[in-house]
């Protein structure tokens, strides 16, 4: 009862922190929520932020939206080319890339970005994002059909070198010039990701949460990361993804359940909360911010790494009046 009563207090402050924000000129925007195959602005800050009207561009099947929310890379309804599409409506598609994928992955920082296609389980590898020049060599294919079915997970690092993936026979990373390395874990990974800027790996299991320093490297698993110390099996329920604030001081695990637990890998303590939802993923807002599900319900929900805290990013009282006439 006590936490339900914070989230609707913490609703009841954005809503009334979000009548003043739309009435603000120039708002800052915090990033853009794909919604009905369109990308909607997010005005205001992770406190107190507020969705807008959705961009006038073309429609998307899929779309991944840059960590630095500066442009998406999408699948388009109608080709299914793959294109960037920047916040002002302009959409470039990339030349040498196939077409529909079914899974989008970008890198900590945006630069990169890894591409699944189920019917060949094939990869493709786009480096140089979002300014990537059509024919210039900026698109690699991988293919991991020996593995078997659909990677659990998947994540490319920001210089676009090293794919790793998670599979029913291990976790496995693709290396820059045809290298397939098999990693040193015991336990089968449910969700991982690169640190930024970096070939560090965190990921979890059904036992715990891990640290891989160096993959195509040293493949050293759970020693200390830069400035950490080592990171002990830390039980996560059903754990789904995982992302790094910028700094890389600290890692955030989403399970299916709504259990959301912030590793500081300096301390090599944690916190865990429960967002009362079902996360869709860990998709960076801001420097340490981390939307973690849709627009389903009119509001999705965030997670500030800094505070620990659940909040709440509804439509604007505009917007929500134009929805509510529209039905």
């Amino acid at each position: 009862m006590r936490l339900r009563n914070l989230h609707l207090n913490l609703f009841a402050t954005a809503l009334l922190a979000i009548s003043t924000l739309s009435a603000q000129v120039g708002a800052p925007v915090l990033g853009y929520v794909p919604d009905g195959g369109h990308l909607r602005p997010v005005q205001g800050i992770a406190a107190a932020s507020a969705v807008m009207p959705a961009l006038d561009s073309r429609e998307f099947a899929r779309a991944a939206v840059s960590p630095r929310q500066d442009y998406a890379l999408a699948a388009l309804a109608d080709t299914g080319e793959v294109a960037v599409m920047r916040p002002g409506g302009a959409v470039r598609t990339l030349s040498g890339v196939n077409v529909s994928p079914d899974a989008i992955a970008l890198s900590p920082n945006g630069s990169a970005a890894a591409l699944y296609y189920a019917g060949t389980r094939h990869f493709q590898i786009i480096k140089g994002l979002p300014d990537t020049a059509p024919d210039s060599g900026n698109v690699r294919e991988i293919d991991a059909t020996f593995l078997g079915g659909a990677p659990a997970a998947f994540a490319i690092s920001d210089d676009a070198d090293w794919l790793a993936g998670a599979w029913a026979l291990g976790v496995y990373a693709f290396g820059p010039h045809g290298e397939v390395n098999r990693l040193p874990l015991d336990d089968s990974a449910t969700a991982l990701a690169f640190f930024h800027a970096s070939h560090n790996l965190a990921l979890a299991t059904a036992t715990g949460f891990y640290t891989v320093a160096d993959v195509g490297g040293r493949n050293l698993v759970g020693v200390p990361m830069p400035t950490a110390v080592p990171i002990t099996a830390v039980p996560i329920n059903d754990a789904r993804f995982v992302a790094l604030t910028v700094n890389n001081r600290r890692a955030i695990v989403a399970g299916a359940s709504g259990q959301i637990t912030a590793f500081d890998l300096d301390t090599g303590t944690s916190l865990t909360t429960d967002c009362a939802c079902t996360p869709e993923g860990l998709f960076a807002m801001g420097r340490n911010a981390f939307r973690l599900n849709s627009l389903k319900f009119g509001a999705f929900k965030l997670f500030d790494a800094d505070t620990g805290e659940v909040l709440f990013a509804p439509l604007s009282a505009q917007e929500a009046a134009a929805e509510g006439a529209r039905q």
